[in-house]
């Protein structure tokens, strides 16, 4: 006789930005523990994962509220990056209460809010003040909000950098490269989300490697693991956004964005001892991620 095995689904969880960086690592993550994934795309994936819903969202448009139904929890990493042509911090801010209070209507049990270290009072960069201002409307005793390092992985920002460093031997430094830098293994940051939903955690918690490093040791580091040799070119602050200016203006695209000017000026680091240890974490340090990547 042949014994059919039945696979039960224990939670349905909704990722949001799923096609990007950390929303791919989230989906496909949740989709091997026995979750039911449904995730929300912009565009069409090319490669769909077994057992994935996939949903077309448009921060712009109404959200198909059909897919909260007996849905356990929310992870929203979806964000519109800064553009001329749009008022994408009203965007964002607009589409993510909209999301908070349908999954309020349908009572999930726990909003995930990703955001970052460059939300803070100081922020002087879009995605900082509009991350900033996100955090403020979660309700600390239900939902959580994670600020995470500079994430390293397969994508992301990292990747962004590993491929300036690895196409130019002439990098920028921006005030000598001295800002203050922690990082997160992208595998690190989904264990703890999936350590928060099984903990019921919420709150809002900064997670990364403890101690921080300066920026150009960074820099350093990735264009080693490339084997790559470079040469540093050292801007202060005023003159790199005279630069970025001129180049605004005659329509040349740089390695160093305006944006990315304003994060790098108001860049800190975060005591993150505490936060860690709630979640039973101990982060490798940006150098020993590396080795493994």
């Amino acid at each position: 006789m042949k014994i059919i095995k039945i696979k039960f689904l224990e939670k349905k969880i909704i990722i949001t930005g799923a096609n990007g960086f950390i929303g791919f690592e989230l989906i496909n993550y949740f989709s091997k523990r026995n979750f039911k994934v449904v995730a929300f795309v912009y565009s069409p994936v090319k490669v769909a994962i077994e057992n994935v819903e996939y949903v077309q969202y448009d921060m712009n448009k109404t959200v198909d509220e059909l897919s909260f139904e007996n849905a356990d929890y929310i992870i929203h990493c979806a964000y519109l990056k800064s553009s001329k042509n749009n008022d994408t911090s009203r965007i964002n801010i607009e589409s993510t209460k909209r999301l908070l209070e349908i999954s309020r209507k349908y009572k999930l049990k726990k909003f995930v809010f990703l955001s970052s270290f460059s939300a803070h009072k100081d922020a002087l960069s879009n995605y900082g003040k509009t991350k900033f201002e996100l955090e403020k409307i979660f309700d600390k005793n239900s939902d959580l909000v994670i600020k995470p390092g500079l994430v390293l992985g397969n994508g992301g920002l990292f990747k962004n950098i590993e491929s300036i460093i690895k196409k130019n031997k002439f990098i920028p430094l921006i005030d000598g490269g001295k800002q203050a830098l922690q990082t997160l293994h992208i595998d690190e940051l989904v264990r703890c989300i999936d350590f928060a939903l099984k903990n019921d955690i919420s709150g809002k918690y900064a997670i990364a490697e403890k101690l921080p490093i300066k920026m150009k040791a960074f820099y350093k580091a990735v264009a080693k693991k490339l084997n790559k040799k470079v040469i540093w070119i050292y801007f202060h602050y005023f003159f790199a956004n005279i630069l970025l200016c001129f180049f605004e203006f005659i329509r040349i695209s740089f390695s160093v964005s305006k944006e990315n000017l304003l994060g790098l000026k108001q860049m800190k680091s975060l005591d993150v001892e505490k936060d860690l240890k709630i979640f039973n974490l101990e982060p490798k340090s940006c150098f020993e991620t590396l080795e493994v990547l």
